[in-house]
């Protein structure tokens, strides 16, 4: 199955330090591999100081990721030292969680997505997502997992959080709300939502 691990890739991923020293963080994952779903892939977030050394080590799970998909996830990781690099790497999956995947994958609109303020001088960010279609994972709980992405005016990822909520019907829609604090500066808002 290593044509199928190395299928998988870092899309695009950024971070930034908020001032309790943790990192808000936020990646795109893609499977290029056409006809293969790797259920539970993870991603190893690895935050080293100047000299290179290890100041922490966080593992994200995702539900599924299915051929010719891409999903992005956003959270916090850290120990309260700032890091001087972060780097996001593709953990090689279990081949027991590699398989054969034909089924349409589940389709989710984002819309509406926007800061509002949250009364301690930050910002939370709602909307609403909707449920198109195509099959839900097996692994999936029944919900989503709606994550908003700031860049900044060169288009870097700079802050990434996620939420979840119940997956509404087909053809329906639901709205969200995600905490987003003190917030980095950022020229433009994204979201994302992916089947959890």
């Amino acid at each position: 199955m290593e044509a199928a691990f190395d299928a998988l890739s870092i899309a695009d991923s950024g971070w930034s330090v908020d001032s309790g020293g943790y990192v808000n963080y936020a990646f795109l994952l893609k499977n290029e591999k056409d006809g293969f779903r790797v259920l539970f892939p993870t991603v190893k977030i690895t935050g080293r100081d100047a000299s290179g050394k290890v100041l922490f080590s966080h593992e994200q799970v995702l539900p599924a990721i299915n051929p010719g998909e891409t999903v992005c996830y956003g959270f916090v990781a850290g120990n309260g030292t700032p890091p001087e690099d972060v780097e996001f790497v593709v953990a090689r999956p279990d081949d027991y969680n590699i398989s054969k995947h034909a089924a349409e994958s589940p389709k989710f609109e984002v819309s509406a997505a926007s800061a509002v303020p949250d009364g301690f001088g930050g910002a939370n960010f709602t909307g609403e997502v909707a449920y198109l279609g195509g099959v839900l994972p097996s692994v999936s709980t029944g919900g989503v997992a709606v994550t908003v992405v700031l860049r900044d005016d060169a288009g870097k990822i700079v802050y990434g959080a996620t939420t979840h909520t119940d997956c509404p019907a087909e053809g329906e829609s639901t709205t969200f709300e995600i905490l987003g604090g003190k917030l980095p500066p950022y020229d433009s808002i994204e979201a994302y939502a992916q089947a959890w």
